[in-house]
């Protein structure tokens, strides 16, 4: 099996599994919906085929895909695969940072959750380059992994 197909394959049957938690309060449907939105995000990075090798692009060929994205948005244009891709995976990393602080608040734990993921998250939201400068030091199997850990205490916290 491809590595396309192995992590599509993931992504959903965690989808199956979140889908089987009932959550007993606004705090918890909050997290369900919040990791939804990460699956759904994830699950079109991989669809759209996401290229690792984008994490460490030269400044010139993100500044032209940029650019084109703009034109295209402009002309009610959908931008390219490649770009919807990054759209996506990075969306996947804020919204899965953004779950880990949640959690453990919500859960009252005291763990580190996601840390390359959180770096990443950190770097986009504080960096006056949000990391393109030396390159973001992650791929797509470390935001699946991360994924699949969160997913897994979803299951405990909300059961």
């Amino acid at each position: 099996m491809s590595s396309f197909a192995k992590n599509q394959t993931t992504v959903k049957a965690l989808a199956k599994r979140i889908a089987a938690i009932k959550p007993r309060d606004h705090g918890g449907i909050a997290l369900l919906g919040l990791m939804a939105g990460v699956l759904y995000s994830l699950e079109r990075a991989i669809e759209l085929n996401f290229d690792d090798a984008r994490m460490k692009r030269e400044v010139y060929d993100e500044s032209i895909e940029i650019h084109d994205t703009l034109e295209a948005i402009g002309h009610g244009r959908v931008p390219s695969h490649a770009w919807l891709a990054g759209f996506y995976l990075f969306s996947a990393i804020m919204r899965i940072d953004t779950f880990c602080e949640r959690i453990v608040k919500y859960a009252r734990v005291k763990i580190v959750l996601a840390p390359e993921v959180h770096r990443i998250n950190k770097a986009i939201k504080h960096k006056d380059d949000a990391g393109l400068k030396k390159g973001l030091k992650i791929q797509i199997a470390d935001v699946l992994r991360s994924t699949k850990d969160v997913c897994e205490l979803l299951e405990k916290v909300l059961a």
